[in-house]
Order: structure tokens, then sequence, then C-alpha cells
């Protein structure tokens, strides 16, 4: 068996008020009703830049909170969600991932680059798994959480079909691959191998390569 995880785990969890620590941000912190039922994209690019800001160098304006509490990281979502807006259909396509994540890191003059993987619709049209595993691979022990969307959740139970959420880990055994995510402040362990064999729907992963690995 083999675990993959990104390195200071701690920048992924966020304090609440009385003490508690969540894994990753929940879509219910934003303020208005809409945000809380679109907003899993920007929470999830949320998560992904506020991470990257405290473990990469260069990449600090993205997130300038010395510290990652409730409150003040709700506030940072709204800002990254005039940025990574979803429209009347949500945030459904790695593309307007990227171009939203590209947008407010150039509002704070950091320039990024970002690598994609488009899952089609078609299965036949996908790459092999293998080359999916690679990817995701290449992303976490890059340092940087990998941005997942699935319009379908196939046979996966535990995952919300529509939906955004963030890979901060893979587990390897045998022919099984699992992927540990952040989902509603929680971290969740789904199986990836299942979900890339059954969704019947387009989805796609989304990283931020470090400097020179583009």
């Amino acid at each position: 068996m083999e675990h993959i995880l990104v390195p200071q785990q701690n920048w992924l969890e966020i304090a609440d008020e009385n003490g508690g620590l969540h894994y990753g941000a929940d879509q219910e912190w934003f303020s208005v009703l809409w945000r809380r039922k679109a907003g899993c994209g920007p929470t999830t690019a949320a998560e992904q830049m506020a991470y990257l800001a405290h473990t990469r160098v260069g990449m600090g304006p993205l997130c300038p909170l010395p510290v990652l509490e409730r409150k003040p990281f709700a506030a940072y979502m709204d800002a990254v969600w005039e940025h990574v807006t979803p429209g009347f259909h949500g945030l459904n396509t790695i593309e307007k991932y990227s171009d939203g994540v590209r947008a407010f890191a150039r509002a704070r003059n950091v320039k990024v680059h970002l690598r994609e993987l488009a899952v089609p619709k078609d299965a036949d049209k996908r790459v092999p798994l293998a080359d999916c595993v690679a990817f995701l691979r290449a992303g976490l022990e890059g340092g940087c959480p990998v941005a997942f969307l699935n319009l379908d959740n196939g046979q996966v139970e535990n995952l919300d079909y529509w939906h955004w959420v963030l890979i901060t880990g893979l587990i390897l055994d045998g022919d099984k691959i699992a992927a540990v995510v952040a989902d509603g402040g929680k971290q969740v362990e789904i199986d990836l191998g299942l979900w890339y064999a059954t969704t019947t729907d387009r989805g796609g992963f989304v990283y931020l390569p470090s400097e020179g690995t583009a």
C-alpha cells in the first residue's frame, strides 16, 4: 500500500470559534444563499490557493491570512468568488475554474501556471486510469492539492454529483485507487478508480505546478 499526501497538512486545517478543526472549508460558510448552493468551485479554489500561499515561495499574496480561521476564511472565500464565479450551471468545466484562478492571481500580481486533465463524457476517449493517477501523483508530490470536478458521481456514494472537491492524497493498494479529499470541512476517502470506471459525465483535475515543472 502506498500513501501519497501533500506535505504540511496543517495548512489544510481551518480552526473554528470553538477550538475545533475543519479539514478544508465548507461552502455553507458563504453568507449568501446562492453562494452556499453553488459555491463548491470557489471553495475548492480558496482551499487550494490558501495552501499554496503558505507553502510555496512567491505565492503569499494569494492568501493574506496569517492563520486559517473560519470567519476570516469565509470572507476570503467571498473574495475568491469574485473571480472564480459560478454561472447558472455552476462552475461546470475545468477551464472555467482555471480562468478564475488565473484572474484571482493576476489581481494580486502573482503569476501562476496550471495543469489540467480533462475526463471526457465518453469513456473511450479518456486517458488510461494509470495516466490519471500519474497526473495526480505529479501534482501531490509537487506540493499542490488537486482540484477535482465531477458532474456525475457514478457508483461512488460518498461523493456528490456536479461537485468540486480538493484531492489532498492518494492511497494505492494493488488495483484499488482511493483519493483523500477535503469536502464540506471534512476529510473523506473516495474510491477514485470506481468513479473513473462508472461516471457517465465529464469531469477533470487541476493543479498548479511548482516553477520549472510545468
